[in-house]
């Protein structure tokens, strides 16, 4: 009789299973983890840069003298979730230095980009848990410093390195950037101001993308996930301005409406 109702419940519990996994009122947050050029999560942002977020009502921020990153991203998101009431919830989770963000419904978000221009964080990884989404790598901006460095291009599991040293500007390190993204067998476009990198075919689709530099002199960031742009308007979803030599950060999110 135990063996029969194991048996019974064992039915049950598959057909549940699947459906945590993949019924579409699980919440599925956006996050974005940020850390120095180390990769260390507890970076220092710089004091008075400016920070925007921008996915229904806009929020820029001014990080105040002394103030350490814990503080800093608790205010975000709470400017997020007070700008946003009602339709979305951001949670800082300061033992992973990451925010996450989504809808109060429990559905995913559609795309999310961070952009930002701190010296003191140059590292950052963004995660969306959703099907068919590209990277979109912002084209680097600054040229290399002459000792240069190494950046890390993270797209899910996979580590890509380019050494910036001897490449001169930063138009270089975008050319080998690309191609070596591409020598590693993935697709790319260049849609400016983005390289839209897109799996190989028969290959997953990205959950995550990230950067890191530890080379002093590149010290802008902007990347995000996003579905395919639409042919008729080509530029990445949700992009906001480029940052601003005040140290701007920026951090977009759009979500799915069904």
């Amino acid at each position: 009789m135990k063996a029969r109702a194991l048996l019974r419940w064992c039915r049950m519990a598959v057909p549940l299973l699947a459906f945590l996994l993949l019924a579409p009122g699980i919440a599925l947050a956006g996050k974005c983890q940020v850390g120095d050029s180390s990769g260390n999560t507890k970076p220092q942002p710089k004091e008075g840069s400016r920070v925007k977020e921008k996915f229904n009502p806009t929020v820029t921020m001014t990080v105040p003298p002394g103030t350490a990153l814990d503080p800093f991203m608790e205010r975000l998101s709470a400017a997020v979730n007070l700008a946003s009431v009602g339709e979305y919830t951001a949670t800082y989770r300061p033992n992973a230095s990451e925010l996450e963000i989504m809808r109060i419904d429990g559905s995913e978000i559609d795309d999310l980009f961070w952009s930002d221009n701190d010296p003191g964080i140059q590292s950052v990884r963004v995660t969306v848990m959703r099907d068919r989404l590209l990277a979109f790598l912002g084209y680097i901006v600054e040229d290399p410093s002459p000792s240069g460095g190494t950046l890390f291009v993270t797209l899910n599991d996979r580590s890509i390195m380019v050494d910036t040293a001897g490449l001169g500007t930063a138009a270089n390190v975008n050319l080998v950037l690309r191609q070596t993204i591409l020598d590693a067998g993935y697709q790319v476009d260049s849609i400016p101001p983005y390289l839209l990198v897109r799996p190989t075919p028969g290959n997953d689709y990205f959950t995550q993308v990230g950067l890191r530099s530890t080379d002093p002199s590149i010290v802008t960031t902007d990347i995000g996930l996003a579905p395919e742009p639409n042919p008729s308007s080509p530029s990445a979803p949700g992009r906001s301005p480029a940052p601003s030599s005040d140290n701007e950060k920026s951090l977009t999110s759009r979500s799915r409406k069904e």
